[in-house]
């Protein structure tokens, strides 16, 4: 609690800065993902003619027609139906026709959150976005972010030359890998978390062995 209090300056202070977008990288960005989606159609069509790859009811009925031997196995939303969110699906990529829906949904997913919506929370006074920070507000405790998500953005170096910094100053990027388990491992001393460590294995991986055996 003491250390959640000491964060609510620093994250103010982030919101309040927010990220500089470049308008013309940002457009560069989403012609491309417009020509890729152009693409992506050609194969949905070649697949799923009219179906509106956007309604999981209609991409249900599809599939029930189409992969009758997936439906018992299928993935469940919360609410018990078929889901076709990409990480539901990605285990299906093996179908031609689930493939070509994952690299549709991909582009489309960066041209609605990273296009027009995303210009669209620019401050029309700092010409900036401001990421609303929420600290602990997640039930494991991490913070959160919205409007938009900023500890959510796409990971690639194109994606990413989108945000610039001021006159005279630079981005620093570093990324403190797996520093949770890090630091459970500093405070509990466990042996198999320190050692794992220091022969730089990943710990997700391990814990995922542990649990199931796989290599």
């Amino acid at each position: 609690y003491r250390l959640t209090n000491l964060m609510i300056p620093v994250v103010c202070e982030m919101q309040a800065t927010g990220m500089t977008i470049d308008p013309e990288v940002q457009n560069k960005l989403l012609a491309n993902w417009n020509a890729d989606l152009q693409k992506a159609k050609v194969k949905t069509d070649h697949y799923f003619g009219k179906t509106n790859l956007n309604s999981p009811k209609q991409l249900a009925t599809w599939t029930k027609a189409n992969l009758p031997n997936e439906v018992a196995d299928w993935p469940l939303s919360k609410k018990k139906n078929m889901s076709f969110a990409r990480p539901a699906i990605s285990h299906l990529r093996n179908y031609d026709q689930i493939a070509a829906l994952l690299d549709y949904k991909k582009v489309f997913k960066l041209i609605s959150t990273y296009g027009e919506s995303l210009s669209a929370l620019r401050n029309p006074v700092t010409g900036r976005i401001h990421p609303n920070y929420s600290l602990a507000e997640t039930r494991t405790g991490r913070m959160s972010s919205s409007g938009p998500n900023g500890q959510n953005m796409p990971g690639d170096s194109e994606f990413r030359s989108m945000f610039i910094a001021p006159d005279g100053c630079s981005i620093l990027v570093r990324d403190l890998s797996q520093i949770e388990l890090r630091v459970a491992g500093e405070v509990s001393r466990d042996k198999v978390l320190l050692a794992a460590f220091e022969r730089g294995i990943d710990l997700h991986r391990l814990i995922v062995h542990k649990m199931t055996g796989a290599p």
